[in-house]
């Protein structure tokens, strides 16, 4: 009897469905992970499971998914055609933006004291790209551990300061019920983090910037070559806010060409130019150099990111990618230390 496999990736994302109020509603979406890159990149193929209100409780509304990967997960027989197959499969991995994620993790929101969901580090290291991550990782068994300890504690209080310790929430996630690894199968998702990423790096940038160096730099971009596919853009400056992930990604693209092309020292805010000057211990004609550096390696790691196959070698570029953006962007852009 042939075998029908099937790895399912659960997208859950909270929206505002108002413009002028926010009140978030969760929509839960499926994917099968077993397809080809190409088809799951179709709409089609993503389906819609429901949505968690306003004042639902999550975890009631995620129960009968629950119960439907465990009876997958079980396997039953099923006919197609005129052939019988036996289909059976279970959760492959959980995808989310990072709040979204630390709660199906299991772990505090993302600003607590130890708000990471692969690791222990505090909040207050987040720039300290030494850390040593396997050491003072994350690991389901020693969550789990850490779940049994908070459960057996009878007073409040205590249970509050224990979970606060281990940066984790008071009770386990719901998706704790079907077998999965809640850190492992609960990865960083790299569109958000890079979307991220590249809004505040532009906020930033447009922060230091003079009324005469926005001036030059919308000169400059109003008239650059972009592709023909790429949608029109709004104003970056003034209307960044309205911008999707995608947008904020391709302006970055290109940010290294048009700051190359616009900006020149005397387009910068002095408390800029004095702060990098002090941080990396060089003359104020280099600080335009560091500026458009942070660029181009930030440009090369989203680049990077998004391949859609990688060697050792690409990976290797990538780490190293990693650790040259990190160590410039806590001297260049101050603001950005906290969210490295």
């Amino acid at each position: 009897m042939p075998i029908f496999k099937f790895f399912l990736d659960i997208y859950i994302d909270k929206f505002g469905p108002f413009r002028t109020a926010y009140h978030a509603i969760g929509g839960i979406y499926l994917q099968i992970g077993n397809m080809k890159q190409i088809h799951r990149q179709k709409l089609k193929n993503h389906f819609l499971l429901g949505f968690i209100l306003f004042a639902a409780i999550s975890d009631e509304v995620l129960q009968p998914l629950i119960n439907d990967i465990q009876d997958l997960k079980r396997g039953y027989e099923l006919k197609i055609g005129n052939q019988t197959v036996w289909v059976t499969g279970g959760l492959g991995v959980i995808t989310s933006d990072l709040p979204e994620g630390n709660e199906q993790a299991g772990v505090k929101n993302h600003n607590a004291h130890h708000g990471c969901r692969n690791c222990m580090i505090h909040h207050s290291e987040l720039d300290n790209i030494s850390f040593d991550i396997k050491r003072h990782g994350r690991y389901h068994h020693k969550t789990t551990l850490q779940f049994s300890t908070i459960r057996s504690v009878q007073i409040q209080a205590q249970r509050d300061a224990l979970a606060t310790q281990y940066g984790i929430r008071e009770k386990p996630p719901i998706f704790d019920n079907v077998m999965r690894d809640r850190h492992i199968q609960c990865p960083h998702d790299a569109f958000h983090c890079m979307g991220g990423l590249a809004k505040e790096m532009l906020q930033s940038t447009f922060g230091i910037l003079s009324s005469t160096g926005e001036t030059e730099f919308l000169k400059i971009w109003r008239n650059f070559e972009f592709p023909p596919y790429w949608s029109r853009q709004q104003n970056p400056i003034t209307h960044l806010g309205s911008y999707f992930f995608s947008d904020y990604l391709r302006l970055s693209m290109i940010m290294p060409f048009i700051i190359n092309r616009s900006l020149y020292i005397t387009m910068l805010n002095k408390s800029f130019i004095e702060y990098v000057i002090e941080a990396c211990t060089i003359t104020k004609s280099q600080v335009m150099d560091k500026l458009l550096g942070l660029w181009v390696y930030f440009s090369q790691m989203v680049s990077l990111t998004f391949y859609k196959e990688f060697s050792d070698v690409d990976y290797n570029n990538l780490q190293q990618s990693i650790i040259l953006w990190s160590k410039l962007v806590a001297k260049v852009i101050e603001n950005l230390i906290l969210i490295v």
